[in-house]
């Protein structure tokens, strides 16, 4: 016997066309961590000062751009805040956007934990078919083939499949964390998250919180959190 515990979500959400991107691994706007060319790598440092060794929670420095001091305009600021020449003049160059918003509905999104058995992994594949799924959020799978349709978080306990079949457009990877993998989908960013009853709280909070500010708005955040109502 195997139970698998499968939630069948659909997100109606208004996209805002005036954002932007912005890499998890150089900072610079307009790409992801997936599609970097850069040999800058600040995917450990703090968001806030550019330094390692500590998170933006616990950062006691002045705020630091590197992307402004790189392009020899004033630094004194934190990275993509309302002072930051970067992100403005990135802004400005993508003028021929849209900045309107209209209504757009996301493929449906799975949500499945398939607790390390292979039935309940197979079960989930057969049922992405059969109901057209695009992508899905799997917590604890059994297995992560090394496939361009699986991305896993780096302690392998979760992870995103996808099907091209079922997509209007292909997913790219943008970030791992020990206990997410962030990946974009359209003009999407989905996070799939498994934390362990093992694994501090607050660990887990500030890693997701560092992904979380780089990939800004249209974020979705989906998993098995282990979360038990004390009511």
């Amino acid at each position: 016997m195997f139970s698998c515990a499968i939630t069948s979500i659909r997100f109606h959400l208004r996209l805002d066309y005036d954002t932007y991107d912005q890499c998890y691994k150089c900072w610079k706007f307009g790409h992801i961590k997936g599609t970097c060319k850069s040999t800058d790598d600040f995917s450990r440092a703090c968001f806030n000062c550019e330094n390692y060794g500590h998170v933006v929670k616990d950062c006691l420095a002045n705020p630091h751009c590197v992307l402004c001091e790189k392009s020899g305009r004033n630094s004194n600021h934190r990275l993509g805040s309302n002072l930051c020449e970067s992100k403005k003049a990135h802004s400005q160059g993508q003028s021929d956007r849209r900045t309107d918003t209209e209504d757009m509905e996301i493929d449906d999104v799975l949500q499945c934990n398939t607790n390390h058995s292979w039935p309940a992994q197979d079960l989930l594949a057969q049922c992405m078919i059969e109901k057209d799924i695009g992508v899905c959020a799997v917590a604890e799978p059994r297995h992560v083939p090394n496939s361009p349709f699986w991305f896993a978080s780096k302690d392998g306990k979760a992870a995103w499949t996808w099907r091209l079949e079922g997509l209007s457009r292909t997913c790219a990877l943008i970030a791992k964390g020990n206990c997410f993998v962030a990946i974009k989908y359209n003009n999407f960013h989905l996070i799939s998250c498994y934390i362990s009853p093992n694994v501090p709280l607050d660990e887990f909070l500030d890693e997701l919180g560092d992904i979380v500010r780089i990939t800004g708005k249209r974020t979705i955040i989906c998993g098995d959190f282990n979360s038990k109502s004390v009511l």
